[in-house]
């Protein structure tokens, strides 16, 4: 990134990393599905591990409570810090 001023890149990084810790949880969430059977296919496809009915139905319920988790996480520092949302910040 030699085209960038002095000091924007770690700007950029800054921002990219923030972008990223918000857009995990939310890719992931959208990504699993509703039934605990199709998320058992979807791990035997992507690993060959084939997953009863209850652990694929534990896994789900995991995986869903940590992206809420990291959410609660990323706002609760978000709030802290005394930041703003840009989605919720109106000016005129």
């Amino acid at each position: 990134m030699k085209h960038l001023p002095p000091g924007t890149h770690g700007f950029f990084v800054r921002r990219s990393l923030e972008i990223a810790r918000w857009l995990v949880p939310g890719v992931i969430l959208a990504l699993i599905p509703k039934c605990p059977v199709c998320f058992a296919a979807y791990v035997a496809m992507g690993t060959g591990l084939g997953l009863s009915f209850t652990t694929a139905a534990q896994l789900r319920w995991f995986l869903i409570s940590l992206c809420i988790v990291a959410f609660v996480y990323l706002v609760v520092r978000k709030l802290h810090a005394g930041q703003k949302f840009p989605v919720l910040t109106h000016t005129r």
